[in-house]
């Protein structure tokens, strides 16, 4: 009998590098798991039912550091019951460390843990006008969080406020003056992605440590900010008896698409010194969830190429859109990496030729391929 079936559960004890924060989810390590079996990843629905009422007649969302908040959607449920999470949920989040609370913050807590993706709750009628301002904090303006502690900020440390005060620290955790409690009924459900360093150096002057920050703190895609506010409204919606505005409220002062990355069998076997074919690149390429995508229009050859002897092969290269999940993906060698990582490192000869294989830079000297 598998011990999964005996068992009844697993429970995944990863060590994920500072760069892979989608490591830091199920669905990350589930994206993992398909690369390297070749099984198809199951993503949630993400459908609920929504009333008629639009959330922008309701409330309002304005971004005033959009350098530090990246991007920032939200939803409103109400009519919710404030109880106990249903104990699988219990089971999950206390497997995985974190302490069932009620329903409504285990949920943007279980959340997280399957998408990567932060999230809090506001018990939207303590928030003033109906408004959220996302700015950076005044000098030494107090701000009581939910561990009880009142802290002195300052700017530029992001804070979520409403007309008069801070109601959250960014990325770090959330106020006192707006947790939510046995009377809310109202929830305003906050997604956003935050500037990492900034959240990091907020974290360290505050000496606060928070899953929510471990995350932003590596830079995770703005991409999933509506992703996960959609999945957490879906269990609201099923789990506290709520029900949702029409719509979501998603401001994205500049959307930055993942750029696409070329990849090249000339740069392959200089870093490598293996020779895959493309075909094998791309299929590897797209068990990680990229996509082929065309070169961009009057793209030169890369400096990379032009400095260990000339051009890229034309009929050779190929252009990848990372997955939305993928922060880390920017440059050629970093597919590269990828490559050698799912494909595996056996696969690299460990007696490669190095004088066979020398190429000249465009001094002529002679240099082994991938020296610096």
């Amino acid at each position: 009998m598998p011990l999964i079936e005996y068992i009844g559960d697993a429970v995944l004890d990863v060590e994920v590098t500072p760069n892979r924060p989608d490591c830091l989810s199920i669905l990350g390590i589930a994206h993992e798991v398909a690369a390297l079996t070749g099984a198809a990843v199951t993503e949630p629905d993400l459908s609920y039912p929504e009333n008629d009422t639009p959330i922008e007649s309701l409330a309002k969302v304005e971004i005033a550091d959009p350098d530090l908040c990246l991007r920032y959607t939200a939803s409103l449920i109400h009519g919710i019951e404030i109880g106990d999470s249903p104990s699988w949920m219990q089971d999950a989040l206390t497997k995985a460390g974190l302490r069932p609370i009620n329903n409504i913050v285990d949920i943007t807590n279980y959340v997280m843990l399957e998408y990567g993706q932060p999230l809090h709750a506001f018990d939207f009628g303590k928030v003033r006008d109906n408004t959220i301002i996302v700015r950076s904090a005044r000098p030494d303006e107090p701000l009581v969080t939910l561990d009880g502690a009142t802290r002195p900020l300052q700017p530029p440390m992001l804070v979520i406020a409403d007309t008069q005060d801070a109601i959250g620290l960014a990325g770090v955790m959330g106020g006192a003056n707006t947790e939510i409690d046995d009377i809310t009924t109202t929830v305003l459900l906050e997604s956003a992605n935050f500037h990492a360093i900034n959240t990091r150096r907020t974290r360290l002057a505050l000496r606060m440590d928070s899953e929510a920050s471990y995350r932003f703190e590596r830079g995770i895609r703005p991409e999933l900010a509506p992703l996960a506010l959609r999945r957490a409204t879906q269990l609201m919606i099923q789990l506290a008896g709520g029900t949702a505005s029409k719509g979501i409220l998603d401001i994205y002062p500049d959307p930055t698409p993942m750029p696409s990355v070329q990849i090249s069998r000339q740069r392959i076997r200089q870093v490598l010194g293996v020779d895959y074919t493309m075909q094998r690149v791309q299929q590897t390429l797209e068990s990680l969830g990229l996509e082929r995508d065309r070169a961009p229009e009057s793209i030169m050859p890369t400096m990379d190429a032009f400095s260990v002897g000339g051009a890229p092969e034309s009929d050779s290269v190929i252009w990848m859109k990372p997955p939305y999940w993928r922060s880390d993906i920017t440059i050629e060698d970093d597919i590269v990496e990828e490559l050698a990582r799912i494909i595996g490192y056996e696969s690299i000869p460990n007696n490669y030729d190095l004088h066979a294989h020398t190429t000249r830079t465009a001094a002529g000297a002679a240099r082994p391929p991938g020296a610096r």
